[in-house]
């Protein structure tokens, strides 16, 4: 098998910018694993009409400005933060998207998929770990797609 027949067929790692099914032309984008301001901005590079769901327990020092700036030149319509960390990025993000705060995860992704229409993609790219709501980023990554297919059998 070649090089192109073996990407093809590549079963991605799950969490990681890891596609499940659509519903009402909304596409919903789990990666749970993305627990750094790095990762976040590197799979919101990969999608158009961005509905990105950031947050969790802040771990260190983050870049809020390099943030900031990915936001604001990429095509993400709304913010959804939740978590310890939502208070500090709702007030320290300088961006010209619309900021919705949900301190509980099952609500943010709630508001998320209220928020979303045809063509957009749903992206949980936290940012930050689990460790303030989840045992870790697979249980986080786990809850979403559970959640994201209640929606789909309504």
């Amino acid at each position: 098998m070649d090089i192109v027949q073996s990407i093809m067929y590549f079963d991605p790692l799950p969490h990681r910018i890891e596609s499940l099914p659509s519903y009402g032309g909304v596409k919903y984008i789990n990666d749970s694993k993305s627990t750094t301001i790095a990762s976040t901005i590197a799979a919101i590079e990969c999608f158009n009409n961005i509905i990105l769901i950031l947050g969790g327990e802040l771990k260190g020092e983050i870049n809020i400005k390099e943030l900031s700036n990915c936001i604001n030149h990429k095509n993400i319509k709304n913010v959804v933060i939740y978590g310890n960390v939502s208070r500090l990025l709702k007030d320290k993000l300088d961006i010209h998207r619309s900021i919705n705060l949900c301190y509980e995860f099952n609500k943010a992704i709630d508001r998320a998929i209220r928020l979303s229409s045809s063509g957009d993609s749903v992206l949980l790219s936290p940012g930050f770990s689990s460790f303030d709501q989840f045992k870790n980023y697979k249980e986080r990554g786990e809850t979403f797609i559970k959640i994201i297919k209640k929606y789909s059998d309504v």
